[in-house]
């Protein structure tokens, strides 16, 4: 079994090591990746446009 945070982290990860132009916004996306940690660790990985 694996958290649903790990799911959607390692989707947008994937998304966003294949295409540049892709970004989130949003208020839960910041450093800490967001209440589920579902963001954690991509800002580090790919950037702040901020």
């Amino acid at each position: 079994m694996v958290d649903g945070r790990e799911v959607v982290r390692a989707c947008f990860d994937a998304l966003l090591a294949r295409d540049p132009r892709v970004f989130a916004i949003g208020e839960d996306v910041g450093r800490i990746g967001d209440v589920n940690q579902g963001f954690a660790g991509l800002q580090e990985k790919y950037g702040n446009c901020g």
